[in-house]
């Protein structure tokens, strides 16, 4: 599937919106090779949850940036 991005930062408008629900999704789906960038507010989301989150499907979580607050990390399938 390649890379993408998702952006953690903001609140859903609906369960079906909200950009944890996105994730799991996509970390479900990764296969060997994908890649995800997320940005997330450690407020909002704490990357330790995105770590979490990524391990229990065999993914690695690596933050890139760290500024004015927000993260940007990628994740990648081991």
């Amino acid at each position: 599937m390649g890379e993408e991005v998702i952006d953690l930062t903001g609140r859903a408008r609906s369960c079906t919106e909200n950009p944890l629900v996105r994730l799991q999704k996509r970390l479900k789906s990764m296969g060997s090779g994908d890649r995800i960038i997320i940005y997330t507010d450690p407020a909002v989301v704490p990357i330790e949850v995105v770590e979490i989150m990524a391990s229990k499907y065999g993914a690695a979580v690596k933050v890139l940036k760290t500024d004015k607050g927000l993260i940007e990390a990628k994740i990648t399938k081991k």
